[in-house]
């Protein structure tokens, strides 16, 4: 890892076929315990990534089987690790292209965030912050899973506030310089992705480019504030990321900060996308909420950046949980 806050470190990539590896996040489906029966036999007896993670459909079967589950992951991980199942790419960075089932291309560089740069608490001014309120009871769980956990899985997306596209654009034109390294269909009909290995020159641009958006003064002057700078928000995973920052945190508090500095834990896999890509949508989610005798319809907006607040509706109809003002960092 280099001392950027978003840089380089050993990715694992797995070996033979790639589509049983390519399960979605354990936190979708969660209603649909077909969709995970289904998984569960695409992937039976082979290497998968269905076998280390826990989807969230599971957690209803009580904590015994659970607290089993958690400890098949860690078993499964270490075998893994015994087997020689993955390719480890050294000092790695990788440019992904993900074609959604829809046909568009999302872009993105796979890296390793800098835990000490991210704060889920409202009113942070780290440089990497989260895009919704963090309910403290959805970390406990997931410590579970994550603090004896050999490897590192997570399903993480950063967001870039770059109309420019000085970072994963600039990237994306230079794609075909690149050794690919992955480039398979996704399980169950999700669509397609391809992975490709960044030279030192692509990962020397995205630390330059990087330092620019965490400068004070360039931040200020781009969003006519006097606030810190904000250069990623957490589009998704932030509950996973919050569970990585605790796990961190109680290993520096075990070990000390010193030699917590260096410990693998302060980092987690992130995927980072410009928030202005074309692919990315954010769309309303609805809630009906019993009140009394009667339903109140709410409507939770998630806006691209940036837009003014006095575009909002009403908040007695509705609440926006995804800040239009970037400079404002929350």
């Amino acid at each position: 890892m280099n001392s950027c806050f978003f840089g380089n470190g050993t990715i694992l990539v797995p070996k033979g076929d790639l589509s049983v590896w390519s399960t979605v996040a354990c936190d979708q489906y969660t209603s649909e315990a077909a969709y995970w029966d289904a998984v569960c036999q695409l992937t039976e007896g082979k290497p998968s990534a269905y076998h280390i993670t826990l989807p969230e459909v599971y957690l209803k079967e009580g904590e015994e089987a659970v607290a089993q589950r958690i400890a098949n992951i860690n078993a499964a991980m270490k075998e893994y690790l015994s087997n020689d199942v993955f390719t480890a790419y050294e000092n790695a960075m990788i440019y992904v292209e993900r074609t959604q089932a829809d046909g568009r291309v999302r872009r993105g560089i796979m890296g390793l965030v800098d835990l000490e740069q991210y704060d889920y608490h409202k009113g942070a001014d780290s440089y990497i912050r989260a895009t919704e309120e963090t309910v403290l009871e959805r970390i406990p769980p997931r410590v579970k899973i994550r603090q004896d956990a050999l490897l590192e899985m997570p399903h993480l997306m950063l967001l870039a506030d770059d109309p420019e596209g000085e970072l994963v654009e600039t990237i994306a034109k230079n794609r075909d310089t690149y050794t690919k390294i992955y480039d398979f269909d996704l399980m169950q009909n999700s669509g397609h992705i391809a992975g490709y290995l960044l030279d030192e020159a692509a990962q020397a641009h995205i630390t330059a480019v990087m330092e620019k958006f965490s400068d004070p003064a360039y931040f200020n002057n781009k969003y006519t504030t006097k606030n810190a700078p904000l250069v990623f928000a957490v589009g998704d995973g932030n509950h996973s990321l919050a569970s990585a920052k605790e796990c961190y945190e109680q290993v520096k508090k075990a070990i000390g900060p010193e030699a917590a500095a260096t410990h693998p834990a302060r980092y987690a896999l992130a995927e980072l996308v410009n928030v202005h890509d074309e692919a990315l949508d954010f769309e309303p989610i609805y809630r009906l909420i019993p009140a009394q005798s009667w339903i109140l319809c709410w409507t939770v907006c998630f806006c691209r950046l940036p837009l003014s607040t006095a575009a909002l509706p009403s908040p007695a109809k509705s609440a926006c949980i995804f800040r239009a003002n970037w400079s404002d960092g929350h």
